[in-house]
């Protein structure tokens, strides 16, 4: 109730007439429609009190509004780009990074299969505005603020001009989920409720701007994109790729990314 009083105050103030202020030590006067008045400078204040106030709950608003499937790149859906969105995607492949992926296949008379996982590869990456941050702003406690897996299925007919594509978001949860913390070396993981993401308290190095790298033995490796946004939003991706050949009919392509999203914890 008080969030929505102070929201329909803002907003009837922002309705007034536009008017000019002249502050003085002990009033103020302002001009409107080519007549002077007199007014109190607690109103003043209290205007300005209650624009900051939309101003913050318009920020608040914003920064909560960070979809799961949001901050990602797709192949344009027409048979002319498709293929060359999707292999300028995966045109930047680290070695490094993808030391430990690992694929399998299927083929027979009909159809072809080939599922990979501890993988960089994908026709769904995360946006490429978000990477070569500066690697100190990773240094703190970052709360998991959301988490789902996201999966896109893209369906290639031959001879067709436009493409379709389905996408689905699954498991997807936000609440209480746990910590991450990192220091300039090492990467500490407290998750809640996300059994399926291994607990981490190992060296990590991130490799060419993009890939968060985990210590394994003698060397570092990882698939897993990392990203910061602007408003200071981590985001982990970690992807599967899968291709399904139906010879003569058509193609499916199917990435699914499992997600976390973050916000640092101010101490």
């Amino acid at each position: 109730m008080i969030l929505l009083f102070l929201i329909e105050t803002c907003l009837y103030f922002r309705s007034l007439p536009t008017i000019q202020f002249f502050l003085f030590k002990k009033s103020t006067r302002i001009i409107t429609n080519n007549k002077h008045y007199s007014i109190d400078p607690s109103f003043v204040r209290m205007n300005k009190i209650f624009t900051l106030t939309l101003l913050v709950l318009t920020l608040l608003s914003n920064a909560q509004s960070l979809n799961l499937d949001t901050l990602l790149m797709y192949p344009r859906l027409d048979s002319t780009n498709w293929r060359n969105d999707m292999n300028t995607l995966n045109s930047v492949y680290s070695m490094v990074a993808n030391r430990y992926q690992t694929c399998v296949s299927e083929n027979n008379d009909s159809s072809y299969h080939k599922f990979c996982f501890n993988t960089s590869l994908g026709h769904v990456k995360m946006d490429s505005s978000l990477f070569n941050f500066k690697e100190e702003s990773l240094i703190g406690k970052w709360k998991v603020i959301k988490y789902g897996k996201i999966e896109v299925k893209d369906r290639i007919i031959p001879d067709s001009a436009t493409y379709g594509r389905s996408l689905d978001i699954l498991q997807e949860q936000d609440g209480n989920l746990g910590f991450i913390s990192f220091t300039d070396k090492r990467i500490n993981t407290h998750l809640i409720n996300l059994d399926e993401i291994p607990k981490r308290k190992k060296k990590y190095k991130i490799l060419e701007g993009r890939h968060l790298a985990i210590k394994s033995g003698f060397s570092y490796s990882g698939a897993s994109y990392i990203g910061l946004t602007k408003d200071e939003k981590l985001i982990l991706d970690d992807l599967t790729y899968r291709t399904d050949i139906l010879y003569q009919n058509h193609i499916d392509y199917t990435t699914t990314i499992r997600r976390l999203i973050l916000t640092k914890v101010l101490e």
